[in-house]
């Protein structure tokens, strides 16, 4: 994965948190708008019914009490034209005498039930009165009635429709979503979103976006993949391409970021393997030297033994290749033991014959060995010439019969140390050439006498990879 996915930092969020604040901050600003023309519009249209009410109730008011007045009047006069009696009765209830001077022509002969021409006319102003009161009352229920319907609801309410980056404000009757964008020709998309469900009914005041859906790339692999997201974030576009992410997978976006028109996403499976193999720890020799013990001889102290170590290696592997292999754990599980060797290194010369210089050396091994002779070893010094191969002779020179033994042949003699043939004799010569025999360079003339003559002496012919220094 190229980029593990990898959590979100404090500052991010900080960042979303604060880019969200404007869109926050103008959504409630135009609500605030729309409260506050609502309000205003109802105030208006209140103060003028209020205003009209009052003046048509003061001017029914005006109309009901002349018409009451006049039906009262016409009424009174009726009364006292049908009903003598009880004009009298309620003349002498108010304190009103009749008047003695009335003129007899005036009066009203006893058991005359019908009235007279002015009492006709009189009946005429009286229906006239009663008709007039009775549309003063219908006027005043009417004006009841429409004071109650205008301030009864009207069933119209203001919602907001803001699409395409338009925001537009109707004033419509009670329907529901879908009805609205259709009202308002607003066609969508099978992946365009709607604030709201389509069917849910409309409220005042609501608002309703229509959210236009975006194209969106998605490459994974050798595949690409074109999808239309309304809103969302890149963890919802890697869903609509079926794309199963996880953390190790690389992705070229965090999966909480908004999508945008016209997003590339780049998308690589990421495969995280651990690979586990174990190595030996070869041990050491450690050589501890004593000076106060010979050359040659060595002891072992420690046994060493090899140790074993486990590895651990985590692989990546990206779109089924690998890309990366580390080593992320080592642990020892054997640890190695060091050899330890005591040896020594006091020196100790090979033999103890004067100018001696040849450092002591043990007996040759067996794979060291070419062949095993018994000779006739003697002893010779120094003659003041030069051995037959052109070489001053010195300790470890040997005079040997070439036909024997060649020139240059390495030699181990017991009690004299290694050699190399150098030299011969006239003893070549004896027996036919056939004899053998091994003379061995000595410093002085004594230690040749010391050494004599040993006949039958088994000495060691070397291979010729043997070592053997000689004195320059």
């Amino acid at each position: 994965m190229a980029n593990e996915p990898s959590a979100v930092s404090q500052s991010q969020v900080i960042n979303d948190s604060k880019a969200k604040k404007p869109a926050l901050i103008s959504a409630l600003t135009a609500k605030l708008a729309v409260c506050t023309d609502f309000v205003k519009r109802s105030a208006v249209r209140c103060k003028d019914f209020f205003s009209k009410i009052i003046q048509f109730i003061c001017t029914a008011v005006r109309m009901f009490a002349s018409e009451v007045k006049c039906f009262a009047s016409v009424a009174w006069g009726y009364i006292k034209v049908v009903c003598p009696k009880l004009a009298s009765f309620v003349s002498k209830l108010f304190g009103k005498k009749k008047n003695e001077n009335t003129e007899p022509s005036q009066q009203t002969p006893a058991g005359d039930d019908l009235p007279t021409p002015d009492n006709n006319a009189r009946g005429k102003r009286f229906v006239l009165s009663l008709v007039s009161i009775s549309l003063v009352l219908l006027t005043l229920a009417s004006s009841v009635l429409l004071g109650v319907t205008a301030l009864a609801d009207d069933g119209r309410i203001s919602v907001t429709l803001n699409c395409d980056g338009a925001e537009t404000t109707y004033t419509v009757r009670e329907m529901s979503v879908s009805e609205l964008l259709e009202l308002t020709g607003t066609e969508l998309d099978p992946e365009d979103t709607v604030s709201a469900e389509l069917t849910s009914a409309l409220t005042d005041g609501q608002t309703v976006v229509v959210t236009r859906a975006v194209p969106v790339v998605v490459t994974a692999k050798d595949q690409v993949h074109v999808i239309k997201l309304a809103d969302g974030t890149v963890s919802d576009a890697l869903k609509a391409a079926n794309i199963d992410y996880s953390q190790e997978d690389e992705i070229s976006y965090l999966p909480f970021d908004d999508i945008q028109p016209g997003m590339v996403i780049n998308y690589a499976n990421v495969e995280i393997a651990y690979n586990t193999t174990y190595r030996t720890l070869e041990h050491e020799e450690i050589v501890q030297e004593d000076p106060n013990w010979y050359e040659g001889n060595q002891e072992v102290l420690v046994e060493g033994s090899d140790g074993k170590k486990q590895i651990t290696q985590r692989i990546i592997i990206r779109d089924g290749k690998e890309i990366s292999r580390r080593v992320v754990d080592q642990v020892v599980l054997t640890p190695a033991v060091d050899r330890v060797l005591r040896v020594g290194t006091k020196i100790r010369l090979q033999t103890s014959l004067r100018a001696e210089w040849r450092r002591w050396r043990a007996a040759p091994t067996p794979d060291m060995i070419k062949e095993v002779m018994y000779v006739e070893c003697t002893a010779y010094t120094h003659t003041g010439n030069q051995t037959a191969m052109g070489t001053w002779p010195c300790l470890g020179t040997m005079a040997v019969n070439p036909r024997r033994i060649p020139y240059y042949s390495k030699i181990y003699v017991p009690g004299y140390g290694y050699g190399t043939a150098l030299d011969t004799g006239g003893f070549r010569f004896l027996e036919g050439g056939m004899f053998n025999l091994i003379d061995l360079f000595m410093d002085t003339a004594e230690e040749c006498f010391r050494w004599g003559r040993k006949r039958n002496y088994k000495v060691y012919v070397l291979q010729d990879w043997v070592y053997v220094p000689r004195h320059p």
